[in-house]
């Protein structure tokens, strides 16, 4: 019987040992795969993150540097990548239509403990979709087109602004929601001969008057020693030269003459300033807004659409005259954006899109100097340039207390002092461009233009 147990027992222990043994392995296979599949599900959580990232900033940088969002999205996914792992096979496959953007991302990921079961590596894969657009975008592009920017600074001007252009309607759909004014200031705006009537205008008949003067004239009668003289002149802050002429003159005896002269009175679509401080307020239009006889200015205003053609040919058509008060550009690239007369094209500032988000409102001011003129109310033929500094600045934040953003570019200005006035305009530093060349210049609006689209990840 002892015998008998003994053996019982022995049996029991070996068939317990066996039963452990199983078990171990068991359980060190589930500690195995859980070890795998939890390296996995990090891998693939970092590389959501990573393609998430990435086909953000490919949607929003795109046309950037002539590139698209998939060239854009394949490196800033790859640098990132790389960076944080150092290696993988990764594979990324990314197609744009109709305002939205899929991206696939895959990677095989080695198994350690798995392969006791044949499983060597385990594909993880990620997908990111983003809408891009929806979002109404109104922007008021406020150009210099002074006497200083004539020549080359225009033409690059005009390249650049096109540049703009491209990048803003680059997505499809985007006519739909993206709107563009064109506001060339230099002296003073022009509001364009059709709106001569409107009610918040005030100009006087264009009239012509003749009238007789009579008096003395002491006539020349001759001249002499003669010289010519070269001299340095200023045009809107830009250095030319000219020559002149002097001579000794002979006068003979007064003589009673008559003359008619006619004094024409005609208005060409400029305006100036009302009195401060309406004049940086976009309110009270009951106190209209005068207009200036007998000068010319600059192109007129294209309100706010979404006619790229049309932009186009009003952008070809810039010319460049005149001085440079730059709170006239702002006060009207602050009200193209505005809802109430004198422009009514835009929305409402606290409009929503169709896809729920505020629409965005943008200004856009490029200059290539400081202000050369200031106000003698209602013209703008004063020359106290601090006064016009500190209105442009109490413009600017005024624009951006109506919840615009302000966009600057300085080109080729190299005075510290007129940089940071430029930089205070602007929203925030990222908004602020200092630019040197007419390449520089093309960079800095297409960022702003691609800027325009509205990114956002799908549910």
């Amino acid at each position: 019987m002892a015998s008998s147990f003994s053996m019982l027992r022995r049996d029991e222990s070996g068939a317990t040992l066996l039963m452990f043994a199983g078990m171990f392995a068991i359980l060190a296979a589930t500690i195995g795969v859980g070890f795998d599949y939890a390296r996995a599900f990090a891998v693939q959580t970092a590389m959501q993150r990573d393609l998430d990232a990435a086909i953000i900033a490919g949607a929003m940088q795109a046309t950037e540097d002539g590139l698209d969002s998939e060239t854009i999205a394949r490196k800033y996914f790859g640098d990132n990548w790389t960076a944080t792992h150092q290696s993988g096979d990764v594979t990324i496959q990314v197609t744009e239509s109709q305002g939205k953007i899929l991206a696939k991302a895959k990677v095989p990921v080695p198994m350690t403990l798995m392969k006791l079961a044949g499983f060597n590596e385990l594909t993880i894969e990620a997908t990111t979709r983003v809408h891009t657009g929806g979002r109404d975008v109104e922007m008021a592009l406020v150009l210099d087109t002074t006497k200083s920017m004539e020549g080359q600074k225009l033409i690059d001007l005009k390249e650049a602004a096109k540049k703009l252009l491209e990048a803003a309607y680059k997505a499809p759909g985007s006519d739909q929601y993206v709107k563009v004014s064109l506001v060339p200031f230099a002296q003073y705006v022009n509001v364009g001969l059709a709106n001569r009537n409107q009610s918040w205008l005030d100009v006087e008949p264009d009239a012509t008057a003749s009238e007789e003067q009579c008096g003395d004239v002491t006539p020349v009668i001759g001249q002499s020693n003669c010289q010519t003289h070269t001299a340095t002149g200023y045009d809107d802050g830009a250095p030319y030269t000219y020559t002149y002429e002097t001579c000794d003159y002979e006068y003979g005896p007064p003589e009673y003459q008559c003359n008619t002269e006619t004094t024409a009175k005609t208005w060409s679509g400029c305006v100036g300033s009302r009195s401060y401080p309406l004049n940086v307020r976009d309110e009270q239009y009951s106190t209209r807004i005068p207009g200036i006889m007998n000068t010319t200015c600059s192109s007129e205003i294209q309100p706010l659409t979404n006619d790229k053609t049309l932009l186009t040919a009003k952008i070809n058509g810039l010319v460049a005259q005149q001085a440079t008060y730059i709170p006239g550009g702002l006060a009207w690239g602050w009200r193209v954006l505005s809802k109430i007369a004198p422009y009514t094209e835009g929305q409402e500032k606290d409009a929503t899109s169709s896809d729920g988000r505020k629409v965005r409102k943008m200004l856009v001011l490029m200059t290539d100097g400081a202000n050369t003129k200031s106000p003698v109310y209602p013209q703008h033929t004063g020359s106290v340039v601090p006064e016009a500094d500190s209105l442009t600045l109490e413009l600017c934040n005024a624009i951006k207390a109506d919840g615009i953003d302000v966009y600057t570019v300085a080109f080729d200005i190299s005075d510290n002092s007129v940089l940071d006035k430029m930089r205070s305009c602007a929203s925030d530093i990222s908004k602020f461009f200092h630019t040197a060349t007419g390449q520089q210049l093309e960079q800095a609006f297409n960022t702003i233009g691609a800027s325009t689209r509205s990114v956002s990840l799908a549910e």
